[in-house]
């Protein structure tokens, strides 16, 4: 028998959009060992271009922040050196 190895799983999610159609897509993580888990979200590409076009967009997600006190105003990236994205 083959070895398998499980490198991270996914749930099927669904969305119910503002014109009220619902959305489903794929959300979970790649095991990336010692250095934790990546988050990722799969999407399906409805309008293909070509025949070779791939079918599915995976997008890596960021966990939504919490906050300690209602109000408190969300930490934005700018506030955070070292997640400063390249201009």
């Amino acid at each position: 028998m083959a070895y398998q190895k499980q490198i991270g799983v996914l749930w099927l999610k669904k969305k119910q959009n503002d014109d009220g159609t619902e959305l489903t897509y794929l959300k979970g993580y790649i095991d990336n060992g010692i250095h934790g888990n990546i988050p990722i979200v799969i999407f399906r590409i409805r309008e293909k271009h070509s025949e070779n076009s791939p079918d599915f967009r995976m997008i890596l997600s960021q966990p939504v922040q919490q906050h300690a006190e209602e109000g408190e105003p969300p930490i934005e990236d700018d506030d955070i050196p070292f997640l400063r994205r390249a201009e």
